[in-house]
């Protein structure tokens, strides 16, 4: 993974399926990155990546649907996310396209 800059946001390079993909950072979390992927599935959720470890979380109620997190760690990620959903289901629509 690399990161590159887009206008204000930095983003991080990923591949998926052999094609690099910009993945907006949100934000970083005491070492765990909050992103959102453009054009992602249903539900809407958020990925938190904190080194090998990466967990789905929906958006509407913060659980996970997928991967996990260290204990300590995912629970700085949902209170953050608790307090910031609004602000989260916001990017999900833009980099979505508002789907739900």
């Amino acid at each position: 993974m690399s990161v590159a800059h887009c206008g204000n946001h930095i983003v991080d390079v990923v591949r998926v399926m052999h094609h690099p993909v910009a993945v907006p950072t949100i934000i970083t979390i005491n070492g765990v990155k909050i992103m959102i992927f453009a054009d992602d599935h249903n539900p809407p959720h958020f990925h938190a990546r904190f080194g090998e470890h990466v967990a789905q979380i929906r958006i509407a109620d913060l659980a996970v649907i997928n991967g996990s997190l260290p204990r300590a760690k995912l629970q700085t990620v949902v209170t953050w996310a608790g307090m910031n959903q609004a602000m989260l289901a916001a990017h999900w629509a833009r980099l979505t396209g508002g789907t739900e």
